[in-house]
């Protein structure tokens, strides 16, 4: 099976567009997506309390019997964060949830899986990007950037919450900038 994810340029066009027509909320939620490595359900789940903005922390509670883990906040990731809170704070029930990333309609209670889903697919669209991918694509490209920008199996496997490298290991065959060039040339072809 192909992993499918998104090469530097998609995922440049992906945030332009997120931060071009997007809310605090899908910004932040988008880029913590990204830069964690996180499943939808992972974000959707995610707790207010799992911040903690003053020591520029943040833990990641992993599904599917992945290793939870406390992660370094990055300073622009900190100012995102710090941006949402401030707006999460003006809707009704923000004191009473405890998620982090609330829905629109039923604002007590987090985002559902398919609203991400079709958000993710608004802002694909809007980038300019034409290909059928999901937001589990977000994290196949960490993994395939890190693989690309370190080669470090253990520092992915970390980063992705993974047991073992040897989930980590279909990143390493991406991970080449010759293949990455490769698939790029590829989908052009294919009119992926």
């Amino acid at each position: 099976m192909q992993t499918k994810y998104l090469d530097q340029e998609e995922l440049r066009a992906f945030f332009k567009s997120v931060q071009k027509g997007g809310s605090k909320r899908d910004i932040a939620m988008f880029t913590l997506s990204y830069l964690y490595g996180l499943r939808t359900s992972e974000m959707v789940n995610m707790k207010f309390e799992d911040l903690h903005l003053d020591a520029k922390k943040i833990h990641i509670t992993r599904s599917k019997h992945g290793v939870p883990g406390v992660y370094e906040l990055e300073t622009d990731t900190m100012r995102l964060l710090r941006a949402y809170m401030r707006a999460r704070k003006k809707l009704k029930h923000a004191a009473t949830s405890p998620y982090l990333f609330l829905s629109n309609r039923s604002q007590d209670r987090p985002m559902s899986r398919w609203n991400v889903l079709k958000l993710f697919q608004k802002y694909l669209k809007q980038s300019g990007n034409q290909r059928k991918l999901g937001v589990h694509s977000l994290r196949h490209s960490t993994g395939a950037v890190l693989a690309m920008e370190t080669g470090n199996e253990d520092g992915i496997a970390v980063r992705l919450g993974h047991r073992s490298v040897r989930s980590t290991k279909r990143y390493m065959q991406l991970g080449s900038k010759e293949e990455m060039k490769r698939q790029r040339e590829f989908n052009k072809l294919l009119k992926l």
